[in-house]
């Protein structure tokens, strides 16, 4: 599949990550991608949007449904280019990430298949 975005970085990978420093385990259900503001996130794949959402750690959070019980969720938007419900194509323009304090962004992204989590990183290729 396709990247949500173009020329990010994984800042945060997939799975528990142990903050040595707070002596804190972490589990990333997807992966945090750093972008500049306002840069362009794209679905994956073809399906339907069946949740928008507003959560203030995660901003706008857009949810599309795929064939054979596959889901995406894409958080840390600002503006949103989608409506629940909306069928959409693959690499069909979903929103700009959302702009941090520091003025850059960060894209999160998760796959799912049914209930279990999957590494995204293993299903996205540049």
């Amino acid at each position: 599949m396709p990247w949500p975005e173009r020329n990010g970085v994984v800042s945060q990978k997939f799975g528990s990550l142990e903050d040595k420093d707070l002596r804190i385990v972490t589990t990333n259900n997807g992966i945090d991608i750093s972008v500049p503001a306002s840069t362009p996130v794209r679905a994956v794949s073809g399906g339907k949007v069946v949740q928008i959402a507003f959560l203030p750690t995660f901003g706008n959070i857009v949810i599309v449904r795929h064939p054979k019980s596959y889901l995406t969720v894409y958080a840390n938007l600002g503006q949103l280019n989608v409506v629940k419900d909306d069928l959409i194509k693959s690499q069909q323009l979903l929103g700009v990430s959302g702009k941090m304090g520091d003025g850059g962004s960060v894209v999160h992204f998760e796959i799912w298949k049914g209930r279990v989590k999957q590494n995204p990183e293993k299903w996205l290729r540049r």
